[in-house]
């Protein structure tokens, strides 16, 4: 069994020197956000009808009341509903970007246009490299 070496660390300047001197880029993971803004969870930011607090409550009810018939044992706490909820919402988005690269492939191999959202999204062909042919020729 490999032993470890234990080191006290006070301050964050001494996490960051520690992490700098001691694991390379790779060995890092980061979980954050790439511009100045407050760290927020995502339903912060949503366009929510109702307060925060209230729509994560109405949620979680539902994903209990979904989920039950899945389970093979019941969560005893809301910290068990909490990380089975949270396992959920990473396998499910897993899954849907594996459908959505499963659909791009098909569409490329049929030579469909890939509809790509941008400022004109409104448009059926959106992000469609061959719009503008098409329209000429309509």
């Amino acid at each position: 069994m490999p032993s470890y070496k234990t080191l006290t660390i006070n301050t964050t300047t001494e996490y960051v020197d520690f992490i700098r001197e001691n694991c390379k880029p790779e060995d890092v993971l980061f979980r954050g956000q790439h511009v100045d803004k407050p760290l927020l969870p995502k339903i912060t930011r949503l366009d929510l009808k109702e307060p925060t607090f209230d729509a994560e409550q109405k949620m979680m009810r539902e994903f209990k009341r979904r989920v039950v018939p899945l389970l093979s044992v019941q969560p005893k706490s809301s910290w068990d509903w909490l990380a089975i909820a949270s396992m959920y919402i990473q396998l499910n988005s897993l899954d849907h970007q594996r459908r959505m690269k499963r659909l791009r492939d098909i569409m490329q191999q049929q030579g469909m246009p890939i509809p790509i959202p941008n400022e004109d999204s409104n448009s059926r062909t959106a992000g469609d490299p061959n719009r503008e042919t098409r329209d000429k020729r309509n």
